[in-house]
């Protein structure tokens, strides 16, 4: 008695939703002109990409982390110290206009 194979069916590859989640998330909060919301979202969704990519502690925007990641990075200390300490002053903000939100996001594109 011989056994017939079943024929596999092809299944299509996961499809990673999240990046269009958070856009629609973003345009959300832009729509709504919570810019001040919007900005804290992308600093912290940011840091945690920084956490997950390059095993950095986030939990203080300080010194010490602007040293490990200008050393991650591949950039001089000052420019991430620079970086470090826009990142505090957007965090404590509380209204942002819609250029400082575009010139955040610009940003943290150069930084990813």
């Amino acid at each position: 008695t011989r056994r017939r194979q079943r024929i596999v069916e092809v299944v299509p590859p996961v499809t990673n939703d999240s990046l269009a989640f958070t856009e629609t998330i973003g345009k959300l909060y832009y729509g709504e002109k919570d810019n001040g919301n919007l900005a804290r979202k992308m600093i912290r969704y940011y840091l945690e990409h920084i956490r997950t990519s390059y095993n950095l502690n986030t939990t203080h925007l300080n010194q010490e982390l602007a040293e490990k990641l200008a050393r991650k990075l591949n950039k001089s200390k000052e420019e991430s110290a620079q970086f470090v300490n826009y990142l505090n002053q957007q965090l404590t903000a509380y209204s942002l206009s819609e250029i400082e939100i575009k010139e955040l996001y610009q940003i943290l594109k150069k930084y990813s």
